[in-house]
């Protein structure tokens, strides 16, 4: 599910491309392309990022791949926390903010569409 691999290290998006942003109109959709989200790019490992939130949230870990689908019985195994939120959409979710909010190469298009963000990360964990 997290192994890497060429074909997992693209998830794309539709969304407007940055030079297209400030020239939008404002009453009119935005123009839109194709924009890929690159999980591994020079310098920034999102995919590490991703693994390290997994780790070091161990609830949210088994929520999304426990063999044991009852979340009453996940919680009960692991005392060592909450989840991040109530559903895995609103877990995708709090990692998406973690890994892409402060991104240097996402964080504009993160705080515009931050929902297609959380279906790349939605898109990745469950390749």
């Amino acid at each position: 599910m997290l192994e890497e691999g060429p074909e997992e290290l693209e998830d794309e998006l539709k969304l407007p491309a940055p030079e297209l942003l400030s020239s939008a109109p404002v009453t009119g959709t935005a123009p839109t392309t194709k924009f890929t989200v690159t999980w591994n790019t020079e310098g920034i490992d999102r995919i590490q990022q991703l693994i390290n939130y997994l780790m070091s949230h161990c609830t949210d870990y088994c929520i999304f791949f426990s063999k044991n689908k009852k979340k009453n019985q996940i919680l009960h195994d692991d005392d060592s926390k909450e989840p991040s939120s109530k559903d895995k959409g609103d877990i995708y979710a709090v990692i998406a903010y973690n890994i892409f909010s402060k991104d240097v190469t996402y964080d504009a298009h993160y705080q515009l569409y931050s929902d297609k963000f959380v279906v790349a990360i939605s898109n990745h964990i469950n390749k």
